[in-house]
């Protein structure tokens, strides 16, 4: 929601209720439940790996390491993204204030807001850590090296480092783990399990009945469809959207809508 809603790629049916609105009309509120929600539930995945790392003892064994990097990428992905939401764009300053670094795992310590640029530097350290960590080769729901890879390969980008953007981007594409779907494989992507998927470098992985206990309601296709009962249905394509996938018929593109 906080991502996509403001773009220009989905568009609402007149209005709704739910706070998501004032994302999509730029009129942010600072107290909004979806803001304080991702925000809320970003510094307890962090919290949660910062107590993993702090617990398990680098360089012990295999399996230790191997969880030591999987919780260091999982931090530094949670602060990506949340900087890329509350804090400015990198090339507009490394100065602007971004997030708070929670780098500990103590729930109660609350640190002051970093600089996008001491962000950028933090997520860049884990990341680079914890490529050098693992141990074992796990599928697509667990992070990897390639998946560190392709997030630094993201980060250089924002950072307009092209060299090191491409650099990564590379090693992700000759790690040759991954591959494109083929084209008449493309239009059902979202419906192909994560492990399933050549083209998925990292998912996270829901299960029906666990993570959905609400048989799809909150899901992010509720938002888009209403389907045997469940989902509200207030969000379409864009017409700019379309009307760039619709000037080339064969775009299978075409068949998500």
């Amino acid at each position: 929601i906080l991502h996509e809603f403001p773009g220009d790629n989905m568009s609402v049916s007149g209005t709704t209720t739910d706070p998501l609105f004032f994302s999509y009309n730029y009129q942010r509120v600072a107290n909004s439940s979806r803001t304080s929600t991702y925000w809320t539930k970003s510094y307890e995945i962090i919290v949660g790996a910062n107590k993993v790392i702090e617990a398990i003892k680098e360089g012990a064994s295999e399996a230790n390491d191997q969880l030591l990097a999987e919780n260091y990428y999982l931090r530094a992905l949670m602060h990506f993204q949340l900087v890329d939401i509350f804090g400015r764009p990198y090339n507009q300053g490394v100065a602007n204030l971004g997030i708070p670094l929670k780098l500990d795992a103590d729930a109660f310590n609350h640190p002051v807001r970093a600089t996008v640029g001491e962000v950028y530097d933090q997520v860049e350290a884990d990341l680079q850590k914890s490529a050098s960590l693992f141990t074992a080769e796990k599928d697509n729901t667990f992070a990897s090296k390639e998946a560190c890879w392709a997030l630094l390969s993201r980060l250089y980008l924002y950072k307009e480092d092209y060299v090191k953007t491409i650099e990564y981007a590379d090693q992700v594409i000759n790690a040759g783990k991954f591959s494109l779907l083929p084209t008449d494989k493309l239009a059902t992507y979202p419906t192909i399990k994560p492990e399933d998927n050549s083209e998925t470098i990292f998912a996270v992985k829901l299960k029906p009945n666990i993570d959905y206990p609400d048989n799809g309601w909150y899901t992010v296709g509720s938002f888009y469809a209403s389907i045997l009962g469940s989902g509200w249905g207030e969000m379409y394509a864009s017409r700019s959207y379309l009307e760039l996938v619709r000037e080339f018929p064969e775009d299978v593109r075409n068949n998500f809508i």
